[in-house]
């Protein structure tokens, strides 16, 4: 279980943003902490205010990897960060990165099949390798300073992201499952700005709300079937591309020993 007071700490009151907190000061299981400030994760980034984003820059903050698709980044009506801003570096990589059309149909059908978050995660595992490793390089190539990670709520796969990175360097299922439970202090907005995007039918929407709840259960059974079929995260990983280098640059970024 995280300590209350490390869970009050890490909890990020960034103006516009619901969702935001600093991973750092989890425990790797072989010893010393996630860095405080090396890994962020947050909720879109359209309505962060001047202040929210002064108060992100202050954090230290200096690399966005938004995992969103080029359709959701075109709804944007505004944006804080641009690929030319001169201190934040904006990245946007595609969760579905390397996806192809045929791949797509199988998986949208596999989709609408599931009944359980647990079972749409186990689909992400299965169809988005490409994308989470190239998450993964952008995160380990990324230049010095902290890295923020967000999708629409921050919840889904910007939890798979942070959960898989946060494996990769030992530290334990329960502390991830502990973190990924935090998105549900201040979520409810979120789940309701998704659902009314989604569908206006009432049975729909229990359906897609049974979908979108930020349950630690969902995250224990995700790294538990990551470790059934695939080993674990370093195995996922490394089987889909990412290179040693990568993954010393991610240990080295992320982890900071005693």
């Amino acid at each position: 279980m995280v300590p209350p007071d490390l869970t009050a700490r890490r909890i990020l009151d960034w103006a516009g943003l619901l969702n935001a907190r600093d991973v750092g000061g989890l425990p790797p299981m072989h010893g010393g902490r996630i860095r405080p400030g090396a890994l962020v994760r947050s909720d879109v980034l359209t309505r962060l205010t001047d202040e929210g984003r002064a108060a992100l820059v202050e954090h230290g903050v200096r690399t966005i990897v938004d995992v969103r698709s080029a359709g959701e980044l075109a709804e944007d009506d505004v944006y804080p960060f641009a690929a030319d801003d001169e201190v934040v570096k904006y990245l946007n990589v595609p969760f579905s990165l390397g996806r192809d059309a045929d791949a797509w149909a199988e998986i949208k059908a596999r989709y609408e099949r599931a009944e359980t978050r647990e079972e749409l995660n186990r689909i992400d595992l299965d169809g988005h390798r490409a994308g989470l490793v190239a998450i993964a390089r952008a995160v380990a190539d990324a230049p010095p300073g902290g890295v923020l990670v967000h999708c629409h709520a921050g919840k889904d796969r910007t939890g798979l992201v942070i959960g898989l990175l946060l494996s990769l360097v030992g530290v334990a299922d329960d502390q991830i499952a502990d973190d990924y439970a935090l998105t549900s202090l201040n979520f409810e907005p979120l789940i309701v700005e998704w659902l009314d995007r989604m569908t206006d039918d009432p049975r729909e929407r229990q359906r897609l709300r049974g979908l979108a709840e930020p349950r630690r259960e969902v995250i224990l059974d995700t790294l538990g079937y990551l470790r059934g079929r695939y080993g674990s995260a370093l195995e996922y990983l490394m089987a889909g591309g990412l290179e040693q280098p990568y993954l010393d640059r991610l240990e080295a970024r992320l982890v900071e020993r005693p």
